[in-house]
């Protein structure tokens, strides 16, 4: 089979996480695969080049279609599409988010092609209500894959809000992640009892959906609480904003503010806890992630991310609850005997999501599509 992967560019997140594994994944198992990307972003030249290099190691080429200004390239955009599909001959064109979608509908109104969209989030067009319903008309009966049930109905709605019916052609494949090749991260020695107090991460964009106002009120209410031996290490966006800075450095618990890391993955089996109070996660990739890591994450019982960790999982907090947080946080650096068990507990979980099962779900559901054409 010959699939196009298109999405928005190369930067970090849990979408192109996504499409690098499954490209990956798909060559591997003796599959044709060239991704393509609608734009690239200023200022992230480096992590572009990291991530294309990913790409090449695993025999998979990739293509920019346009440049930094997307709403500049838009009106060529449609036609470097169908050019790379005339010369790659793909079975499916499979893209990932809101800017490879509409490049993709702009695309099918001159030609009909066979697609798949994956849904992601469960914020779909934010703030772009009109974009989305010019797009969204261009879809007819494609293949639609969510990463979640939220993420599923968030698409029936959206499509439901836009007065057009869904796809008949819907599906859930929760996203894959790697495991650890080394097994000594079972039962890793905690970095407390390297370092003497516990290492706390939190992963993510300075945005609402992330959460991190929560985490702040968090840890304002450990600070004046006292007696939590934790140092928090906070990867993010704006780490350098002078607004966080401050919230900081007015704390007396120990923070760190680095920016985001290209791969959290390989630094994961660092931390004795992930934290995640999103407000919502279209999967909630980070939580799998860690559990594979053998690290433990608190999450909140956030649409996306409920359904990633075991329905029985002892972390969860309610959304928008920063005093449970804060409860949660406390209770885990001081309960050291419950960390071995939960990160057995939290491995053993991750094996629900390996890349294998991933990648043949997706086979089949492309399988099953083009049969049905």
């Amino acid at each position: 089979m010959r699939t196009l992967q298109v999405m928005n560019a190369f930067q970090i997140g849990g979408v192109m996480q996504v499409v690098i594994d499954l490209s990956r994944q798909l060559r591997k198992a003796g599959h044709a695969v060239h991704v393509a990307t609608v734009r690239q972003i200023a200022g992230q030249d480096a992590i572009a080049a990291g991530q294309r290099q990913r790409l090449k190691e695993g025999d998979v080429p990739s293509t920019v279609l346009g440049g930094p200004s997307f709403k500049r390239y838009l009106p060529l955009l449609p036609i470097r599409l169908l050019r790379l599909i005339d010369t790659f001959r793909p079975d499916i064109v499979h893209c990932h988010d809101e800017q490879s979608d509409f490049v993709v509908s702009a695309a099918r109104r001159l030609r009909r092609f066979p697609v798949a969209r994956t849904v992601h989030g469960i914020v779909i067009w934010p703030g772009q209500q009109l974009t989305g319903f010019v797009a969204e008309q261009g879809f007819r009966n494609e293949l639609v894959v969510a990463v979640s049930e939220d993420a599923l109905a968030a698409y029936r709605e959206q499509r439901s809000r836009f007065l057009l019916c869904p796809s008949a052609h819907t599906s859930v494949i929760h996203n894959g992640v790697p495991l650890l090749a080394d097994a000594s991260v079972v039962g890793k020695p905690t970095n407390e009892c390297r370092l003497g107090r516990a290492r706390i991460g939190f992963f993510g964009r300075a945005t609402s959906e992330k959460g991190l106002d929560i985490l702040l009120k968090a840890l304002s209410m450990l600070d004046k609480a006292g007696g939590v031996h934790a140092d928090f290490f906070i990867h993010t966006t704006n780490h350098d904003s002078i607004d966080l800075k401050r919230i900081v450095v007015d704390l007396d618990i120990h923070v760190t503010l680095r920016p985001l890391f290209p791969d959290a993955r390989k630094i994961l089996a660092d931390f004795d806890l992930i934290v995640m109070p999103s407000r919502h996660e279209g999967f909630g990739l980070l939580a799998i992630e860690a559990c594979a890591a053998s690290t433990p994450v608190l999450a909140a019982r956030a649409p996306g991310l409920r359904e990633v960790l075991p329905p029985d999982w002892p972390l969860f907090v309610p959304v928008e609850d920063p005093q449970a947080l804060a409860d949660s946080i406390r209770d885990y650096v001081r309960r050291r005997d419950m960390r071995p068990a939960l990160a057995k507990k939290a491995r053993d979980w991750a094996k629900n999501f390996s890349l294998e099962t991933f990648t043949d779900k997706y086979v089949s559901a492309y399988e099953r599509y083009l049969t049905a054409l």
